[in-house]
């Protein structure tokens, strides 16, 4: 069959058609110090200025005609250039994404958290040497510190503040590093006259202690201790407080703990009310203005305030007790303490100078006596300071 003839501008337009859609584009291997750059060639689809796509491409089409080389391939490129330094260090070296910035980026280079040095305090403290007893000598707050020097038990508070007046001990757990606590079975307290005391309730942190609790480096955590009774010696002659630190056991241990003193002066009310206690040191005035109300609900109730010279945390608790004159014990039920009511501990704020009123209501009882022998009321200052322990005596009952 004879060949046909193509005219020349249909030739021409061809051309044009195969190679105006596609531009020569030189890429440079990035240089190895002083070496200069070797480059390669490849020929990739021409981009539109206007979408910084391919041309007539757009989407996914776009990213698929996108060329992509290996290592290996950009190695090789190198080598035909001559460049062989480049291209071994292109063949093993590992791709490293690039990064924009952007938040999602997370870098897995260590942040070291700033230390402190858990030896310094600035609240008096008594510091007992690493990794040994600390030895209180009769001093709060008392701290213990950790052989390695990263994990602290500060003792900041003993008295027989828990509920029912019992023996109770504050700390705080300090760490120098990220970790999850609890409490250990911590040994009996000993008094300084040789009594033991069993632990009864525990708190670490916002719980019991049993379950794990999170801690920060450089942010302390808070707990206490409640005991099976109340202590009548001046000081506990050995306490201990052990605690895992991410599986680790430490156990703090202290000797000559003090204990707040507990006051005994009594106000001899003689049948008359108002009745008016105060704290030795006249910090704390509590005045007893009524006690009744076996004929109306059975049950005793007595109404006080509490005035104290400086702003004050005070604390009511459980605890209470009453003597009747027909030998008759009763025992407290609830209580309030100014707009707060409740069967356990309850805090407040008492302004210098201004009353907070409170009140004790018992437990109901057949007898109806006249006066009360003594009253007890637990209320007592909120902090590491002696308890108050007012005790009124010849009560009358109206």
């Amino acid at each position: 069959m004879p060949a046909r003839n193509t005219p020349g501008w249909i030739t021409s337009l061809m051309i044009l058609t195969l190679t105006g859609c596609t531009e020569t584009i030189i890429h440079e291997i990035p240089a190895d110090q002083d070496a200069p750059a070797s480059a390669w060639l490849t020929t990739v689809p021409a981009y539109d200025d206007r979408t910084n796509l391919p041309a007539q491409t757009t989407g996914s089409q776009a990213s698929a005609q996108t060329p992509t080389h290996s290592n290996n391939e950009q190695a090789q490129n190198a080598l035909t250039t001559g460049n062989s330094q480049d291209a071994q260090a292109t063949a093993t070296s590992p791709v490293t994404p690039a990064t924009t910035g952007s938040s999602d980026v997370i870098s897995d280079e260590y942040q070291p958290i700033p230390l402190t040095n858990l030896a310094q305090t600035d609240d008096g403290s008594v510091v007992g040497d690493s990794g040994r007893r600390a030895n209180c000598r009769q001093t709060l707050p008392c701290r213990w510190i950790s052989a390695d020097d990263s994990f602290s038990i500060t003792a900041t508070s003993a008295d027989n503040t828990g509920s029912l007046g019992h023996l109770s001990i504050n700390y705080r757990v300090d760490t120098l590093h990220d970790s999850s606590v609890v409490l250990g079975n911590s040994p009996a307290a000993i008094g300084a006259g040789g009594t033991t005391f069993t632990i009864t309730e525990q708190a670490l942190g916002t719980g019991n202690g049993i379950a794990p609790v999170a801690i920060e480096a450089g942010l302390p955590i808070l707990g206490s201790l409640t005991y099976e009774r109340a202590a009548n010696d001046n000081s506990l002659a050995e306490w201990a407080l052990t605690v895992l630190d991410n599986g680790m056991i430490r156990e703090a241990k202290f000797t000559n703990l003090p204990l707040g003193p507990i006051t005994t002066e009594t106000a001899a009310c003689n049948n008359t009310l108002p009745c008016i206690w105060a704290s030795a040191d006249k910090s704390v005035v509590i005045t007893l203005l009524s006690a009744g109300g076996f004929s109306s609900t059975g049950r005793l109730t007595v109404n006080l305030t509490i005035e104290t010279t400086a702003d004050t945390r005070i604390a009511l608790d459980a605890g209470a007790t009453a003597l009747a004159s027909d030998g008759t014990v009763l025992d407290g039920r609830t209580h309030r303490l100014g707009t707060l009511n409740g069967y356990e501990q309850l805090t407040i704020t008492s302004l210098a100078g201004t009353a907070v009123g409170a009140a004790v209501s018992f437990n109901r009882t057949q007898t109806q006596p006249v006066h009360l022998r003594q009253l007890s009321v637990v209320v007592y200052e909120n902090t590491p300071t002696p308890r108050w322990n007012p005790t009124f005596e010849n009560v009358p009952v109206l």
